[in-house]
């Protein structure tokens, strides 16, 4: 399966708590929001969407980017 990378921005800030679950993503204050960014597969995208949901995080956007760099993003840590 190919790897894009995505930028995916949450509501509000992140806590050390949050930052350490997607350790491994570049974690971008954006204003009001904060974005996540990083090198993923379908499979990871969709794992890291549901952590996402699960920490009761509001889900503002996601795009796909064209380029798509070497560095790659882990399943989220429980």
């Amino acid at each position: 399966m190919s790897e894009h990378r995505y930028r995916i921005c949450v509501a509000g800030g992140l806590g050390p708590a949050s930052r350490h679950a997607f350790a491994g993503f570049e974690i971008c204050p954006r204003g009001a929001d904060t974005e996540l960014i990083g090198v993923l597969d379908q499979p990871t995208l969709y794992q890291i969407l549901a952590h996402i949901q699960n920490l009761a995080l509001e889900l503002v956007a996601v795009s796909r980017e064209e380029r798509t760099p070497a560095a790659r993003v882990l399943a989220p840590r429980e």
